[in-house]
């Protein structure tokens, strides 16, 4: 329990916003920049290395074992990965939603969020870290977050669904390699009669939201596995907030960008300002708390 070290960094800090949270972290003594090699390296022994490739492998994308055995160059990796996910439980299997699991068509993700961030950039441009070009690597890292946080947003709307109690299946879908034009659906939910199915896709922002390219993917996976079921559809977005219980627009949120109060970080937890940032409100060796209990952790924190 408790407020992790680095939650207490931002807020002694007055890093309120991604930006200022990223500028914190690029500072020459941050705290950030050596936190998971220091925690990691005393779990994995002298071959920490090849775990690290591995999981910065994973959080930059490469995602599947044919992918993962390229960018490593390791002939084991299956090994690695069944120890990560079974001894170390850093990492979870994804498979579409009705494959059966001695499917092929695996993806892993890291567990921990902030382990995720850490490898998405710490790992990835350590280099930058050694040469002291930490200027750079921030911009790297704002220009990124966008990608970054749309990820972690789906995690969010995922433990939303099935928080809800109303599905009896919750996945992804993609198809193989072997299809000749790709499709991938972020959310499919079958509710618990099995003859309504939700398929959903995420966006941080609706602008970005393609109905028409929707359409074609609904279609597609209507065609491979929910001929059976009727259909909802939803577009997952960042629309509003909670503040005194009263809804307000994602405009309204911004405006309260400088307020550093409880209400307008429960604001940010739940209309999204400037985006998600539970990719640093995860404790380090504990599994994912949400978005809404780190920031009220800070909250609590602030009003002591």
């Amino acid at each position: 329990g408790g407020v992790p070290k680095y939650i207490e960094n931002f807020i002694d800090n007055g890093c309120m916003s991604v930006d200022e949270m990223i500028d914190f972290m690029m500072l020459p003594d941050s705290m950030f920049q050596n936190e998971g090699k220091t925690l990691l390296i005393q779990e994995f022994g002298k071959k920490y290395g090849n775990y690290f490739a591995i999981l910065s492998a994973i959080a930059n994308g490469d995602n599947t074992i044919p992918k993962l055995n390229d960018t490593t160059g390791e002939t084991t990796v299956t090994g690695h990965l069944k120890r990560l996910e079974e001894d170390y439980e850093l990492i979870t299997k994804k498979r579409p939603i009705f494959a059966k699991d001695g499917t092929q068509t695996v993806r892993f993700e890291i567990s921990d969020l902030f382990l995720r961030f850490w490898f998405r950039y710490f790992t990835k441009y350590n280099d930058l870290i050694e040469t002291g070009n930490l200027e750079l690597l921030g911009k790297i890292i704002k220009d990124d977050y966008p990608t970054y946080s749309g990820l972690t947003l789906e995690m969010y709307f995922r433990q939303k669904m099935a928080e809800s109690k109303e599905f009896r299946n919750i996945g992804s879908w993609w198809q193989t390699k072997k299809e000749k034009i790709p499709c991938e659906i972020d959310f499919v939910g079958i509710y618990a009669d099995d003859k309504h199915a939700l398929v959903a896709e995420v966006k941080r922002q609706r602008k970005n939201f393609k109905p028409t390219e929707f359409r074609e993917k609904v279609e597609t996976i209507r065609t491979k596995i929910l001929s059976k079921y009727a259909e909802d559809h939803k577009n997952f977005t960042i629309k509003a907030g909670f503040i005194d219980g009263s809804v307000v627009d994602v405009n309204a949120v911004k405006e309260l960008g400088n307020l550093p109060s409880k209400e307008v970080l429960v604001a940010k937890a739940l209309g999204g300002l400037n985006a998600p940032i539970s990719g640093f409100a995860t404790v380090l060796n504990g599994t994912l708390k949400g978005l809404v209990v780190a920031l009220n952790a800070i909250a609590e924190k602030q009003s002591a």
